[in-house]
């Protein structure tokens, strides 16, 4: 493993939200010299495949995981209320973790959607088994209480996910020349130094260089329906969220180099990989007696004959207004497969 290994990663996947595309991205990694490397998606997992693929074939250690909305109150509530959720990134530590993972973005898309596929501290609690998690960005949150100087309220926060993740839960900081991020660190510290709790260095990458931070501004506009004149609107305050080389992050991070090696002990500690190539099938549980082909054809002759009495009840029963190639009785039309 190198010095460094990025964990708060976003591509072209995180839809409007980041430029960063996968093979582009590989090279890039591979040209700092890093040897792994994670993929944080906004709310879904629909690069997973690809960015584990070209990980892959560019020699990385590919680790999935994914920047999850996370809604104060239950995920299937809809209202004004609930509209606000939080960031979260959850990185997959083995299959289980992995398996886990695509359960919580499932029913957050499924049975959270609200403006954003949400989640909630129940199913986190449900889902957690496999899974790393540290605290994000700051929109996260902890770093939201934080910034609402709600100290308290984010050190309870902190104490929860401790215990719902045990020793893979990490407190998240980030150096991105935006003050209020500064401030932010420091409360971090802070409570990561009372709970004893590790701190991890990021970046949160959504480009690859800083020429592309102003690319990456008009996308933004797209995906808001603003314009780049426009005030009063979504964007990025610097131009320090692009994949950072080893060096650049040791730099930033040497007041803290502990939080620099933990991304290589996560790193590590992830060990997920993703069988390719031949066919999966479901495998069901059968009836002493039966067998797969059995259950099979009997489902399928009680469905043919559940649907045919609804279609032959409407079938007039005054001969002169059948055609005169329709059968006579229901029976002549359900072939006998004894």
């Amino acid at each position: 493993m190198n010095d460094f290994v990025h964990l708060h990663l976003h591509t072209h996947f995180s839809f409007l939200d980041a430029t960063n595309r996968i093979p582009e991205l590989m090279q890039a990694v591979k040209r700092h010299g890093q040897s792994a490397v994670a993929v944080t998606e906004h709310g879904n997992l629909s690069s997973a495949a690809q960015f584990y693929r070209e990980a892959r074939e560019h020699d990385l250690k590919p680790i999935i995981g994914c920047e999850v909305y996370v809604t104060p109150g239950d995920h299937r509530d809809r209202n004004a209320a609930q509209k606000k959720s939080n960031h979260l990134v959850l990185l997959a530590e083995n299959e289980t973790g992995f398996r886990n993972l695509i359960k919580l973005v499932s029913t957050a898309h499924l049975d959270g959607y609200y403006y954003r596929p949400r989640c909630d501290h129940e199913l986190l609690e449900k889902y957690a088994e496999g899974l790393i998690c540290t605290s994000a960005c700051l929109s996260g949150e902890l770093a939201v209480a934080i910034a609402e100087n709600r100290i308290a309220d984010a050190e309870r926060l902190a104490d929860w996910h401790r215990q719902i993740f045990k020793d893979r839960y990490y407190l998240e900081i980030q150096h991105n020349g935006l003050e209020r991020q500064e401030r932010v660190n420091i409360e971090i510290l802070k409570i990561a130094k009372r709970l004893d709790l590790p701190v991890v260095a990021t970046n949160d990458c959504h480009y690859l260089r800083p020429e592309d931070a102003n690319p990456h501004d008009v996308l933004l506009c797209v995906g808001t329906g603003k314009t780049v004149s426009e005030q009063n609107r979504k964007r990025y305050e610097s131009e320090a969220f692009y994949l950072r080389s080893s060096r650049e992050m040791a730099d930033l991070f040497h007041d803290t180099p502990g939080a620099v090696k933990s991304t290589l002990e996560i790193a590590e500690r992830c060990q997920f990989e993703w069988s390719t190539g031949g066919f999966l099938f479901p495998e069901y549980d059968v009836p002493a007696g039966e067998t797969i082909e059995s259950v099979f054809t009997k489902m399928s002759r009680e469905g043919f004959e559940r649907r045919f009495a609804k279609i032959a009840a409407k079938i007039p029963t005054d001969t002169e207004k059948k055609p005169a190639c329709a059968p006579s009785t229901k029976r002549a039309l359900i072939p006998s497969w004894n």
